[in-house]
Parts: C-alpha cells; sequence; structure tokens
C-alpha cells in the first residue's frame, strides 16, 4: 500500500511499503496474540524479530524510495516482547511440573 506524501501544493508523490516490514507488525502481533503458547512464540518471536531486521536494512538502503521503518521497528520491539513473555511462561511451566 503506498503511502500518500503532500509535496509543495497539490502534488503527491507515493511511496510504497516495504512488504517485510507490514510482515514483520503482522506477525509480531500474532505472536503477542498467542504469547502462552510453547514454542509457538517462539517461532513467530523470531521470525517478527528477523522480518523486522530485513525491513529496516531494505528500507535504509532504498535511500527514501520505500516507507514503513516505523512498522518495522514495531515488529521488532514485539518480537523481543514475545521472546521475554515466552520465558515467563516457560519458566512458570518448569515451575509447576516440578511441584
Amino acid at each position: 500500500m503506498p503511502q500518500v506524501l503532500r509535496v509543495a501544493g497539490d502534488i503527491k508523490e507515493t511511496r510504497p511499503l516495504c512488504r517485510a516490514a507490514a510482515a514483520s507488525f503482522a506477525v509480531g502481533l500474532v505472536a503477542l496474540r498467542v504469547c502462552w503458547l510453547p514454542g509457538v512464540n517462539c517461532v513467530l518471536g523470531a521470525a517478527s524479530i528477523a522480518l523486522g531486521a530485513v525491513a529496516a536494512w531494505q528500507i535504509l538502503r532504498s535511500r527514501g524510495t520505500k516507507c514503513g521503518l516505523d512498522e518495522a521497528i514495531a515488529g521488532v520491539v514485539l518480537g523481543v516482547v514475545v521472546m521475554g513473555l515466552s520465558l515467563f511462561f516457560m519458566s512458570a511451566l518448569v515451575a509447576a511440573w516440578r511441584r
């Protein structure tokens, strides 16, 4: 989906959204939704971090022709949060198993 930018007057310029950034954000949201499932959340969190890093690299290398850096960063942040929650839930599962 292109983003519309306003330049001088009525002239409009569009830049395409980086698909990897949108995918990173979407996968991060899905991972956050299923963060209590052991194993699945680790895979989705790692995928969100990887897609976000690739998207940020692509956007920065495009020299302004692509947009979506904020979605890429949000996907990485969501992936890190999900990995932290994953660690918490796995430790709670191990603690419950030992009792």
